[in-house]
């Protein structure tokens, strides 16, 4: 990802799961917000999942609304 700057932003999918896989959730969390699939529950899930597994469950809020 460092070398090609134009890949697409499905990509932060699998970071986000391997920092959420490996209890590093703040770093889960920043990969999650660059993980914007518009339309589709797949950028939704892991932000309410990470920010749930950061006891922020009002900033999860609204990911679940969306979900």
């Amino acid at each position: 990802m460092r070398l090609n700057l134009g890949y697409p932003n499905f990509f932060y999918g699998a970071t986000t799961l391997y920092f959420y896989r490996t209890s590093d959730y703040k770093q889960a969390l920043g990969e999650a917000r660059k993980y914007d699939m518009t339309g589709l529950f797949w950028g939704l899930l892991p932000r309410a999942a990470v920010l749930g597994q950061l006891g922020r469950k009002e900033e999860a809020g609204p990911e679940l609304d969306q979900l």
